[in-house]
């Protein structure tokens, strides 16, 4: 099962390096697809969180950094990237989930019209 948001707590991120909703809505594609925003040691508390399932009954609260975002792909896979090669990397994704649900609705309709 894909790895999914169950819940978001956003505290105030003082910093406003990131902006949290943007955060969350890429946070949350990603989720779905099973890669999420983890946290690091050195995060503080007053930083945006998550509470990400990372799989069926494991959740994870996730803290959004301001200077190097971690991206966690499963299998303890993590990529570390500066703030905007993260951004890009989650825009990039937006466009491919954007295209694979265009797809799937595209087969949906095609199976719906072969029906009728």
């Amino acid at each position: 099962m894909a790895a999914m948001i169950t819940a978001a707590d956003v505290f105030n991120d003082t910093s406003k390096e990131l902006d949290r909703l943007e955060v969350l809505r890429w946070a949350t594609l990603e989720a779905i697809r099973g890669v999420a925003l983890i946290p690091r040691e050195s995060d503080s508390q007053t930083l945006p969180k998550l509470m990400v399932s990372i799989a069926d009954g494991v959740y994870e609260e996730c803290v959004v950094p301001p200077q190097r975002p971690q991206i966690y792909l499963g299998c303890g896979i993590v990529l570390e990237m500066e703030h905007e090669e993260a951004l890009a990397y989650l825009q990039r994704r937006e466009r491919e989930i954007d295209a694979e649900i265009d797809e799937c609705q595209r087969i949906a309709a095609e199976c719906l019209a072969a029906v009728d």
